[in-house]
């Protein structure tokens, strides 16, 4: 027997102090960069079974294939863009001739699962879906292969859960939608938010009643959204801005807070409540006048994005547009760390859809246009280590090539961190093409592009580190390039060496391709790291019958909370000098392990640290620098 039960009350805290920026700025460009594959075209209007007008593209990604979603049709593709098959979502989630619309599909990585939701108009509920492994097919369209749930969020037959979005993290699945009588027909009253706290471990092992608990409805909130957990949490945070079932204006984002399991633990709500900057209805062409809910949410290492629409004058304009707010919590510390506007000059900017990387970078999909020309979709982001309201600069990956004459798009669009290189996000969006000849009345059709993407740090390295009478300097940059398939870094450096006589080196190297490596068994998450070694054309060793150079060890570090070079001095941990730290230069090491100056045995060389005997601490250095590729 399914137990549902609903809190009358939810509380809400108002944060103490400050806790909110006194107003969002328009965002400046960083000077990362983000690179994007070749894509390919997904499903079009035509392709969507009832050709709906709004598509609502979504994507997820699993270790093989990904999924995609839209109005009332989804397809399963290869990596590389071959389709494998393509199913109508009425097959898929068993609705009939049922009304159904706003699909959600995401992969969860913890489980190797597939969760997909659909609304059902007809029968007033969300119906949910999940894989019975990382594979999503459904064979022939029937959904064999995956667990169906139609009646967990099944509130009345007259209700309508309108715009139901699905949120996860590790033991809770959440879905929220905004709640209206007479099926969302003429003379409906809205009712509130609602949200479903579900027991995942139910939903993965398909049992045949999902313990969860209700919340709502709260005539005093609207769209409240879950956020999809990208990293380990047993808490799942939920943001929400309203729209205008309840305001057309506000300066408040509430973060929602659940904790405990359906059936298992207590299951609660806290809620705090962040000033933001005014957040208004935006104005243009492809909005309904309501749309200034949080149209995605993501959640990683204590810190909560979410992006909306919203109104503001570009940067270099003086016409008020549509633009993309952004905005970023602290969820530990309850602060608003970042609220700015994402905006294309002379044009709206609209429908995004965020995630964040394994390195903590963010990324973004939208799309943009002017009046009912035809939308570009574009990607940006914020790498891990940029300036806050900063971003890269926007890349094009795919424009219409006629007018967009039905006036509507939307309502969403996806994006998807692929769990077998976490470095890279899928993503999803809507133009407008001619190609496919008349859908409906209007002379083109709406058409969906998916890519992958992968923001690319920039790392300032400037350093200064006085060693054996040697001040060393390092200054540079370094970038992760822009193949998708390998994860490398590339830049110039300049070493320079003064001692009491002035300069006496000084050299600037071009570094390329140092490979960024993971140490983290299982997929490939943050903590990554490159090491390098700049050689210092010094001899620190005067008086011995060998040349002791000296480097400077670069140990470049994501953790996915930040970017940096960490620069320390030694001798030349490459201790044979054949441009690489191996088994060779710890065999040298070795041979000399336990002699002090003076001795006959001591090598000054593989006393890299210089401290007079040759120990632990040498070979546990040029061991932490294993194949470190050294720059001569």
């Amino acid at each position: 027997m399914l137990l549902v039960c609903s809190l009358a009350l939810l509380a809400v805290i108002v944060a103490p102090g400050a806790i909110g920026l006194a107003h969002a700025t328009n965002y400046t460009v960083s000077n990362s960069l983000v690179s994007t594959a070749a894509g390919f075209n997904g499903l079009n209007q035509k392709q969507s079974v009832t050709g709906a007008i709004t598509p609502d593209p979504q994507i997820a990604t699993g270790p093989t294939y990904i999924v995609e979603m839209v109005n009332h049709a989804m397809e399963i593709f290869t990596k590389q863009g071959s389709s494998n098959e393509t199913c109508s979502l009425a097959s898929f989630f068993s609705t009939g001739t049922d009304f159904i619309s706003d699909p959600k599909v995401l992969y969860d990585a913890p489980s190797h699962r597939f969760f997909a939701t659909i609304f059902d108009l007809t029968n007033s509920s969300v119906r949910i879906a999940v894989s019975k492994t990382n594979n999503p097919f459904v064979p022939s369209c029937v959904p064999s292969t995956w667990y169906s749930y139609p009646k967990i969020i099944s509130p009345s037959s007259s209700l309508c859960l309108d715009q139901p979005i699905l949120g996860i993290n590790n033991d809770k699945v959440v879905v929220s939608a905004n709640m209206y009588t007479n099926q969302c027909g003429t003379g409906a009253v809205y009712l509130g938010a609602e949200w479903w706290i579900i027991n995942k471990n139910d939903l993965v092992t398909g049992s045949t009643t999902p313990r969860s608990v209700s919340f709502g409805p709260y005539p005093s909130l609207a769209s409240v959204h879950p956020v999809v957990s990208l990293s380990s949490t047993s808490t799942e945070y939920m943001v929400s801005t309203g729209a205008q079932e309840i305001h057309t204006s506000t300066t408040t984002a509430l973060l929602f807070s659940v904790t405990g399991i359906p059936g298992v633990s207590t299951v609660t709500n806290a809620t705090i409540s962040l000033t933001v900057q005014n957040i208004t209805l935006p104005s243009n062409a492809y909005h309904p006048p309501d749309d200034m809910r949080v149209q995605s949410a993501v959640w990683f290492n204590g810190k909560a994005w979410f992006g909306l629409d919203t109104s503001c004058i570009p940067t270099g304009d003086t016409t008020t547009r549509g633009c993309i707010r952004l905005i970023q919590a602290d969820t530990t510390a309850l602060q608003i760390k970042q609220d700015f506007n994402l905006y294309v000059a002379g044009n709206d900017a609209f429908y995004s859809s965020l995630s964040t990387d394994s390195m903590g970078s963010l990324a973004v999909v939208y799309d943009y246009a002017s009046g009912l020309s035809g939308p570009k979709i574009a990607v940006t982001g914020q790498a891990i280590n940029d300036p806050a309201d900063t971003l890269v600069q926007s890349t094009i990956i795919k424009a219409s090539n006629t007018f967009n004459l039905s006036g509507n798009l939307g309502d969403y669009f996806g994006t998807a961190v692929d769990p077998t290189d976490p470095t890279i996000v899928w993503v999803i969006g809507e133009y407008v093409t001619s190609s496919l000849g008349h859908c409906g009345d209007f002379s083109s059709c709406w058409a969906t592009y998916i890519t992958d993407m992968r923001v690319r740090p920039t790392i300032t390295v400037n350093n200064t580190t006085t060693f054996l009478g040697y001040s060393v300097t390092t200054n540079g940059t370094l970038t992760t390039n822009a193949p998708l398939n390998n994860l490398t870094l590339s830049g110039k450096i300049t070493v320079s060496a003064s001692n009491s006589s002035g300069l006496v080196f000084s050299k600037t190297y071009t570094v390329a391709n140092v490979l960024i490596r993971n140490y983290t068994s299982g997929p490939p998450t943050a903590p990554y790291r490159a090491v390098l070694l700049l050689n210092v054309g010094v001899n620190s060793c005067p008086g011995y019958n060998v040349t002791c150079h000296l480097s400077s060890d670069n140990s470049i570090s994501y953790d996915g909370a930040s970017a940096i070079d960490t620069v320390t001095v030694s001798r030349n941990i490459d201790i044979n000098q054949d441009g690489i730290v191996n088994n060779s230069d710890l065999s040298i090491v070795s041979a000399s392990l336990y002699c002090n100056v003076g001795q006959a045995c001591y090598n000054p060389q593989a006393d890299v640290n210089a401290d007079g005997t040759i120990n632990a601490v040498d070979l546990a250095t040029v061991s932490n620098f294993g194949n470190a590729p050294d720059y001569i």
